[in-house]
């Protein structure tokens, strides 16, 4: 989003998330230890941290946490960049190959997807107790097993009436 990004660039960006927190869903309370670990994740990008936290990743931790079945999580992530909404689309259902024949991070995502389709198995644990959550990196294919990456995410927005 153009307007985050210009926020992101400024000096006063800190303070300008901490003032718009509280339209987000976030409470004064709760916002130092959000930017402690949001800045941790993502240091250079404080109000797109938290456009994406407060629009997609509270939503997807509350529907992890509450599922009545068996629960697969997989978060993009890209090598030099954030990996932004939506990014994943392209290489998930297209295919994008290269002209020395070489399996890329598209192909590899797509066939990923096929296989699931066909057989039902993630290939990978499930969410679980210990909330382990599969990155792949749309950039390298490179995946890595994450745990609780949203635990910080679903603190910052929980209602007072769920604890």
């Amino acid at each position: 989003m153009p307007q985050a990004q210009r926020i992101d660039k400024m000096a006063l960006a800190g303070f300008i998330t901490s003032y718009l927190s509280p339209k987000f869903g976030i409470s004064q309370g709760r916002f130092k230890q959000w930017r402690q670990l949001a800045h941790y994740v993502d240091p250079q990008r404080p109000m797109g941290r938290l456009i994406g936290d407060a629009a997609v990743r509270r939503w997807t931790a509350q529907v992890a946490a509450h599922s009545p079945g068996p629960t697969w999580m997989m978060e993009f992530t890209r090598t030099d960049s954030p990996a932004v909404h939506c990014a994943e689309l392209g290489p998930l259902f297209g295919r994008s190959g290269n002209e020395a024949g070489e399996e890329t991070p598209a192909e590899e995502l797509n066939e990923w997807l096929r296989q699931f389709a066909t057989t039902g198995e993630p290939g990978f644990p499930r969410y679980g107790d210990d909330h382990q959550v599969l990155e792949f990196d749309l950039d390298t294919g490179e995946r890595r097993l994450a745990y609780a990456t949203l635990d910080y995410v679903a603190a910052a927005f929980y209602n007072d009436d769920e604890l």
